[in-house]
């Protein structure tokens, strides 16, 4: 090699020699803005996880009542129901009862009291004397008796309709069980899920502050890092430029 060459070789060692120093100077404070980047961030991720896992809580307390509630409605909505089919088939035989027996038995309660009052009022005009016709009692309680089996058909009528009523509202009332039974699964299953959404946010914010408590030690052995190999070129550059001027002057010049 000749002397102008090692002189080259000489600068071109002294440049990367400055840039390796100012490198190193740029990378600290790289290293330096960075790291409170990545601190910031930590702390971020931390207090979002345990917002994230404090929301999760309280969503599933919500899902817990809710779930209690829907419980209590099925439960009441069946008990509704078996209410509603013993109501319908009781209306029902009420119904029946009204329209035919009890209406035919008044009805000939009437009869006979027409009857008795006819034969009572021959035996009383019979005796002599005058007295309250029991006749007249009987011919009152028949005439009172004579609109009540109408009306008791027709009040039979109006139960039947009502027990028609009650027996189409059951059903009702079955699919809003039902589907009140398919909502707890649902609500079970979202529960399950909030579970794991919060022990996942409760994890990475145990991590985010593990990670936090090490930032500091992290940055240090990032800023030695950048030291260690700014130093490093720049001590290989220096002792490139002296090897160069120890065998300089023993190259003769071109």
């Amino acid at each position: 090699m000749s002397t102008d060459g090692i002189t080259v070789a000489r600068r071109i060692l002294g440049w990367v020699s400055v840039l390796a120093l100012v490198g190193t100077v740029l990378g600290l404070v790289f290293v330096g803005r960075m790291a409170t980047t990545y601190r910031d961030g930590l702390a971020v991720a931390r207090e979002g996880a345990d917002v994230g896992a404090l929301g999760a809580a309280s969503a599933s307390e919500l899902a817990r009542t809710v779930a209690g509630l829907v419980d209590n409605a099925a439960l009441t909505l069946g008990q509704a129901e078996d209410l509603l089919a013993t109501a319908g088939t009781s209306a029902s035989d009420v119904s029946d009862a009204l329209g035919t027996n009890i209406a035919t038995a008044i009805d000939g309660s009437a009869d006979i009291a027409d009857g008795l009052a006819d034969v009572i009022e021959a035996i009383e005009w019979a005796i002599p004397g005058d007295r309250d016709s029991l006749a007249e009692d009987l011919r009152d309680l028949a005439n009172g008796l004579d609109p009540l089996p109408d009306q008791l058909r027709a009040l039979g009528t109006q139960l039947a309709t009502a027990a028609d009523d009650l027996s189409a509202a059951a059903p009702v009332i079955a699919d809003a069980v039902e589907q009140l039974g398919v909502l707890g699964t649902q609500i079970a299953a979202a529960r399950t899920t909030l579970a794991e959404v919060n022990q996942l946010a409760a994890d990475v914010a145990t991590r985010a502050a593990d990670a936090e408590d090490r930032s500091e030690l992290d940055v240090w052995l990032l800023r030695l890092l950048v030291v260690v190999l700014g130093l490093g070129a720049l001590g290989i550059c220096l002792a490139g430029r002296r090897a160069l001027a120890a065998i300089e002057p023993s190259v003769p010049a071109a």
